[in-house]
Formats: C-alpha cells, structure tokens, sequence
C-alpha cells in the first residue's frame, strides 16, 4: 500500500523497557483529547494485536523456546511490517492521530547493533526504511540506566533484552543516540516525508527537552497538532 498523506498525524515513542513511554503516552493522551475527538486518536504498540507480533511476545519471555539471532530478525521484522500495514497505516488513512510504542529504532538497535545480525541489517535497510514513513513528532525516552534498573525490578516478567549485560544494554543506548542523530539530520525522500521533529524525553528530571505538560504542547504545537 502506498501511503501518500497531505500531513502525517504519527508519534512515535521510542526507548527501552522502563524508561518513561507509557508515561508520556498518558501525557500525551491528555493533550490531544483536550484538542480533538477521543475517537480521533489510536495508540498502538509497534508489537502490536497480530499473529505474528504474539508469536515474537511469546518468544522474548519463554526460555523453554530461545530463538537464534537470525530467527528474531526474521520474526521482528515480519511482526513489524505485520502491525505497520493493519494497524498503523490503516488508522492514518482513515485521518486518525497515531501514537506508536516503539518505532523500528528499536529494530536498529536491538537486532542490527546490539545483536550485530546480518540478516537484520539487510531487512532494515531493505524492508523496513523503505516501507516506513517518518512520523511528525519522534520521542526518545532517554531515561537514565541506574533509574530504568530499579523500575524493571519492580515487574513480573522480563523479556531476555531486559535481562542482557550492561555492555548490550550500553550498545542499545549507542544505537538510540545514533539514530536520534540521524533522524534530526536527515532531508526528505519525498515530497511527503518531512523532515521529522525529534526530541529526548526523561521522566525523572525538570530540565529534559520535553519534561512537562508545558513543554509537550509546545512540541505537539510545533508539528502542528
């Protein structure tokens, strides 16, 4: 499906476990309700409601079923793409405000950088960057390592990311921030595909770019929400 918008109503909010998302998802929620229908508005998870997406869910927590690096690759892009073509764009077609948990930085972070797969370098450059428009507004939550440890240790269940060495968890950081850099930097690719406003988010402090009510609608103002 090729989507061709007039403006791109899309979020995207994007950081490790732990760090703030469902947070500033609930923040946001609050602002774009106060300024549109409820009904105008659709969250999402960039793992989101399909067969595929459950089947990955599945396989990040249960030890019994361990996937390769290459089978996570192959399963993350598909359930992706997967939540991509039902959920999301469908959702933008129809004029709806999009809010996404996570967006395929994680991808590039996880399964390119950290797990350093091959085949996840070629469905990212070849799959996905070419499949995905850029949103509006991207937020990364930037959250400090020390504050994201104590809130994982109050969950139940963790995925085997959250449970990987510091050394991983330091290489996913690195990714983030490259890619934030990338995403600021980057021109168009076509006359629909803006340049995307980006910012860092951390819940835990009052000097981050985007820390309160205050500065998120002036965020969400500026890309003209």
């Amino acid at each position: 499906m090729k989507y061709s918008p007039t403006r791109m109503n899309l979020i995207a909010i994007d950081g490790v476990d732990g760090s703030g998302k469902t947070t500033l998802t609930g923040q946001l929620l609050e602002i774009l309700k106060s300024w549109h229908p409820h009904d105008q508005i659709v969250t999402t998870a960039l793992l989101g409601t399909g067969p595929i997406s459950q089947l990955v869910r599945t396989a990040l927590v249960d030890e019994a079923i361990p996937p390769t690096k290459t089978t996570t690759a192959v399963w993350m892009a598909s359930a992706i793409l997967e939540t991509y073509h039902h959920q999301i764009l469908p959702a933008l077609m129809a004029d709806k405000i999009v809010i996404v948990d996570r967006w395929i930085s994680s991808y590039y972070a996880y399964q390119c950088c950290a797990e350093t797969s091959a085949i996840a370098h070629s469905l990212y450059y070849n799959a996905l960057i070419p499949e995905f428009i850029r949103p509006s507004l991207y937020i990364w939550c930037d959250t400090d390592s020390e504050i994201i440890e104590q809130r994982m240790l109050t969950r139940g269940t963790l995925s085997r990311y959250d449970q990987q060495s510091k050394a991983f968890k330091r290489t996913v950081w690195a990714a983030y921030d490259e890619y934030y850099v990338q995403l600021t930097t980057a021109s168009p690719r076509d006359t629909f595909d803006r340049p995307t406003i980006a910012y860092r988010y951390d819940s835990e402090t009052t000097d981050s770019i985007i820390s309160n009510a205050e500065t998120l609608t002036r965020a969400l103002k500026r890309v003209g929400f």
